[in-house]
This record gives C-alpha cells, structure tokens and sequence, in this order.
C-alpha cells in the first residue's frame, strides 16, 4: 500500500519511502504536510517522521507570548486525530495550525517523560481496556507518562494513578530536540505503527468452504517485543464504499525485528469462534494444549461469509511493547 500525503490544496500518494524522500528533496512535501503510512489510519506531520527527518523541518514556530505559558509549539493536536479521507484530514490540518502552550520553561519545562491533558476534561479509567470511571483531569494538568495499552496512557498525576485516552494527551516526547531519541519513545508509545502488513492476498472462496481467506505476514520494526496486537478490516463494494468493518484480536507475542505468519485456528462447529493468532504461538502453546488443533491451523485469517464484498483494507490499530 502507498504513503499517503496531505497539503493544504491537494492529496497524492508516494508507493515507497525512497518516493517520499525524493518528493521532499524536491520540495513537493514539506515539514508541515500530512503523512499517512500505510497500513495506517493515523496521520502524522511529515517532520515527525523518522524517514524524512534528514529531509524537511518543523514548521516556523509563532512568536512566544510575553505572559502565561512558556515555548509554544505548533499543531500538536493533529496528534489526537486521525482521518481517512482527505476533507478530514485537511480539517484536522486546521485545527493544527493553532498553538498549544507548554507549560513551563527551564528545569520546570515539560519532560520527555511526561504529558499535558489536551481537553477541557479527560476522563481517567481504573484499567486500560474496561469503561470503570475513577474520575477526571481538567485541562493542562501536568501528568507523568507511565505506559501505554489499548491506545490509552498508565498517568500519575497528583490526584493518583490512572489509564486516560491517547488523544486525550499532549506528550512531552514530541519535543525533544534529539531525533534519535524522540523516534525512541514514539516506538516504545507507539509500535503499532511501525508493524508491517508483508504481502496480504486475498484468496477466493471455496466451493465447499464460504469463507474467503486473508494471507498475510507481520513484521516488527519497532525495535520493541509487542503482544495485544489488533487489527480493523475494512469491506468495500465494487465502487470503494465501506460497507462494515471488523476489529481482529491476535494472540501471541512478536518479537523485536521478526516477521510472523498470521493465521487462525478454525472453529470446530459453526458456533465457535475463530482464534487468531501468529504461527510460533500456536507452535508453542496452543499445541501443546491440545495436539489436534494441527488440522484446524490456517494460514491466513478468515472472513465472514455472510458479507458480499469487493475488496479489503486492513490496518493494525493497536499494539502494545511487552514490558514485565
């Protein structure tokens, strides 16, 4: 799949990132655009990107206000946000333009290690997948970056502990002037952007079997082991509207810099459930719970059958680095 890149007056794709550097070089892409990599439903500003780091800039930042907050930085709320399509995107550009204020200057500036609470309100959740509220933070309130899961951050604040939403939260990370160690805690927060979809087919329906089949690798590049990896599938008729979409569970572990088959361990009967998993998982552990799931293993993930579709999109929107 290619790169995807938004200006403020058009949107054009790159196929590779020998592409996308030759476009900045040449100055089609700037610091400030939008950049969308494959597999992904984020966008990011093309200085964030650790591919083009050699190759554009930051955008001019503003001048400072003589009174309130310290540095100024410009649109870090894009990265509370994502879009698909392009009139999204270009909104979320908008809203990019505004300046957020760090609180803070010298040794009291925002540290790597920390955050600040984006809304006016963000509420705080007792774990990181359930719904249980334990309260809220109220706007520009300093937190301490923990770790993260399920697209929420593990926050300490003076109110305690506690899991808050991604986009809820400025990260102090995206500001360090290092490149190599920003790109360092943009993996460890974020590896399952840096998860490639390797060569993903799709493998017609059987006769005597409905489901269709989704073949594809996984290869790790975030320098980080990760587990709790999901997945959104996207089903488009013949003309590229989106009928529905799926959010795939896989079990298992990928390791730092391996590339994993990804597949499913069929249902027995037809009111079970699939088991999606990576082909070592199933090796070294469900095997050994029972030997004869060896027939049930297939090598790619499979579909629903009861959905007419044209094609797929598939991304990875979640995964988390294994820290215990």
């Amino acid at each position: 799949m290619n790169w995807t890149i938004t200006t403020k007056s058009d949107q054009f794709s790159a196929k590779n990132v020998a592409t996308l550097k030759e476009m900045a070089s040449m100055g089609t892409i700037s610091g400030g655009d939008l950049i969308q990599r494959p597999n992904s439903k984020e966008w990011h500003y093309a200085f964030e990107l650790p591919e083009l780091q050699d190759y554009v800039s930051p955008p001019s930042e503003p001048e400072t206000p003589s009174k309130g907050y310290g540095r100024t930085i410009i649109g870090m709320l894009l990265l509370a946000a994502s879009g698909y399509f392009f009139h999204s995107a270009y909104q979320y550009r908008q809203q990019a333009t505004q300046t957020i204020s760090i609180l803070g200057q010298g040794e009291n500036e925002l540290k790597s290690t920390e955050g600040l609470i984006l809304p006016t309100e963000a509420v705080v959740y007792s774990d990181a997948y359930g719904n249980d509220k334990t309260g809220k933070l109220s706007k520009h309130t300093k937190i301490s970056l923990e770790r993260k899961k399920n697209n929420r951050f593990q926050v300490k604040s003076e109110k305690g502990t506690g899991w808050v939403r991604s986009k809820d939260i400025v990260p102090g990370y995206l500001f360090l002037t290092s490149q190599n160690e920003k790109n360092e805690k943009i993996k460890f927060f974020n590896p399952h952007e840096y998860l490639e979809i390797i060569s993903p087919s799709l493998l017609p329906k059987k006769k005597d079997d409905p489901n269709s089949l989704l073949a594809f690798q996984l290869y790790n590049k975030s320098g980080f082991e990760v587990t709790n990896i999901r997945f959104e599938v996207e089903y488009e008729d013949e003309y590229g509207k989106k009928l529905s979409s799926d959010i795939i569970q896989m079990q298992g572990f990928l390791s730092e810099d391996d590339t994993a088959t990804v597949g499913t361990v069929i249902a027995q009967n037809e009111f079970g459930t699939h088991t999606y998993t990576t082909k070592e998982h199933f090796n070294n552990v469900l095997l050994r719970k029972d030997p004869n799931l060896t027939s049930q293993w297939v090598d790619s993930l499979v579909l629903p059958s009861n959905l007419s579709y044209e094609e797929i999109n598939l991304f990875v929107v979640n995964a988390d680095v294994v820290t215990d």
